[in-house]
């Protein structure tokens, strides 16, 4: 699984005391996808944090490509000339859930397709402190 650059609160003995840098595992939003046969699919921290898919008799196909940051590996079909035409596996931009979230503030924010489809933060009136430790991808 993948790590993202995180802050974390560190015992204080004289404050102030700033959060430090750590890598830490992908965590995905907790919600849940409803599929056509009433079972519920939480989110894979592997696959950019993507529903794991509804129950299926086939097992499904591994899309393998490696893709650019902000992409992912998808199968489209093909204009099919002698029947039969498997798809084929091309990368293309990232699609998130179109779902909001309300902000304290009363704003929206809606899913970052760069960063596994994570929210947007919400509006802050003290600018962003920046987490750029390099961690495994």
């Amino acid at each position: 699984p993948g790590e993202e650059c995180k802050f974390e609160d560190v015992v204080c003995v004289s404050p102030p005391c700033d959060p430090v840098k750590v890598c830490s595992p992908v965590r995905c939003e907790e919600d849940l996808r409803t599929c056509p046969d009433g079972s519920t699919v939480g989110r894979n921290p592997e696959h950019m944090c993507h529903f794991f898919p509804c129950s299926d008799i086939t097992p499904p196909v591994i899309c393998d490509l490696e893709c650019k940051p902000g992409e992912e590996c998808k199968f489209e079909d093909v204009v099919c000339v002698s029947p039969p035409c498997d798809p084929v596996k091309v990368c293309s931009p990232v699609r998130c859930e179109e779902d909001l979230r309300t902000c304290p503030d009363g704003s929206t924010v809606g899913r970052n397709p760069e960063h596994m489809c994570h929210f947007f933060p919400c509006p802050d009136i003290t600018p962003p402190v920046i987490c750029d430790l390099e961690c495994k991808p």
